[in-house]
């Protein structure tokens, strides 16, 4: 019993000073957000070893120098599961894209941009009756005139796609 009433003595100073900790509002405005007033631009990112970090620096050693004429092409890659079939992109001038050996539930591309050694592919899905546009961004890892690898930011480390070139540049 002493055990209780020490500990509720204990605790008493914090049921008077928890009020005045919690954030204040208007008479009429409620919100849940305790960043809601606050600007989240003072806020820092949380970086985990396994975050792929994209240096923008354009003198970074590890950086390729990659050019649009580079990239212009079709570029394919074998479909997982199905030894036969291949998938991919047809890259042209000017940000246009084209799906390439796309089926009736598969991606089709809209847009791409180079920016650096980075790849954004602008894409939705066929199927959706309300198109999510969806934006892909990799890391180029290698390109030669016959094969692409690519790093996707999303994907896990050490994970990598690679493309070979049908046909010539255009």
């Amino acid at each position: 019993m002493q055990k209780i009433a020490l500990l509720s003595l204990a605790l008493m100073p914090a049921l008077f000073f928890w009020p005045s900790c919690r954030q204040q509002t208007a008479p009429g405005n409620t919100h849940t957000d305790t960043l809601h007033s606050h600007d989240s631009s003072l806020l820092s990112p949380i970086l985990s070893d396994t975050t792929p970090v994209i240096n923008d620096r354009a003198d970074h050693k590890d950086s390729l120098l990659v050019t649009e004429q580079q990239m212009i092409g079709r570029w394919t890659r074998p479909v997982a599961g199905k030894e036969n079939e291949t998938e991919g992109f047809d890259l042209k001038k000017k940000g246009y894209i084209r799906s390439l050996n796309t089926t009736h539930f598969s991606t089709v591309y809209e847009k791409w941009e180079l920016k650096k050694d980075t790849l954004i592919l602008r894409s939705h899905q066929q199927w959706d009756e309300e198109p999510v546009i969806t934006i892909d961004t990799a890391l180029i890892l290698d390109i030669s005139d016959s094969s692409l690898a690519i790093f996707p930011i999303r994907a896990a480390a050490g994970y990598e796609e690679r493309y070979t070139r049908k046909g010539h540049r255009k």
